[in-house]
């Protein structure tokens, strides 16, 4: 920095006394005989001296006025540089602030959108379990008629419950245990019955087929069967088709 000054004072000095010989032709030609006259009789090296030492001042001064300029000009833009800087710091704090606020509101509506979605799809599984079908299930009750005996054998009730009407009835009724099928089956509450392919398929398996009246929840379908006393006619199915 010492170095950079004094140049600066050296390179102020040169120009001042640049600027002074070049003027000097300028100088009245009364002024001129004067300071002639006064250095023919009073000049010395002391006056380069003094002279010199004058303009080696003010080059001085220049030179602190150039630094002070600097300096100030360096505050200034020091101070802008901060503004700046703490301006498009602030600018990316509220950036920030906003990205995590979008942030905020896109996570709290993906979940309100999973929310919504799973409510969805369980009120879809409700309205699908109200409109979907009945299944229909064919239950297959036995009930042995005690006041009936014949030797070694007893009657038995076969009735074929359904939980929703349906018609033809048509399928397979079969037992564990050998039985004999006395007469053809019947649908309760109605005045007559239409059969159709209805007969013995083995000594455990009878065919039925029935086109009217329909098998409903209040008009099962009863057949009676003879079978051993012991050991019954055992687990009895229905199979459609």
């Amino acid at each position: 920095m010492l170095l950079l000054f004094i140049k600066a004072v050296f390179a102020h000095w040169i120009a001042t006394v640049g600027i002074l010989l070049t003027l000097t032709p300028f100088v009245p030609e009364a002024a001129q005989k004067w300071a002639e006259a006064r250095m023919n009789k009073q000049f010395s090296l002391k006056h380069l001296w003094i002279v010199g030492t004058i303009l080696m001042a003010f080059a001085f001064y220049q030179a602190w006025v150039d630094e002070h300029t600097n300096a100030e000009q360096l505050i200034s833009e020091k101070s802008h540089l901060v503004e700046e800087r703490e301006f498009w710091k602030s600018q990316s704090y509220e950036k920030d602030g906003a990205i995590r606020k979008r942030d905020e509101l896109l996570e709290a509506n993906i979940g309100a959108l999973s929310s919504t979605q799973s409510a969805f799809a369980q009120l879809s599984n409700k309205v699908l379990d109200i409109t979907r079908p009945e299944q229909l299930l064919v239950q297959v009750k036995q009930n042995e008629i005690s006041t009936v005996s014949m030797g070694e054998k007893k009657l038995w009730i076969i009735s074929l419950v359904s939980n929703k009407s349906f018609s033809p009835i048509r399928g397979t009724l079969s037992c564990a245990n050998p039985f004999e099928a006395q007469g053809t089956p019947v649908v309760t509450g109605e005045s007559g019955t239409l059969a159709l392919n209805a007969g013995v398929m083995s000594d455990r398996a009878v065919r039925i087929g029935i086109v009217s009246p329909a098998l409903n929840p209040d008009t099962p379908l009863l057949m009676i069967v003879m079978a051993p006393e012991n050991p019954g006619l055992g687990k009895c199915t229905f199979t459609r088709g």
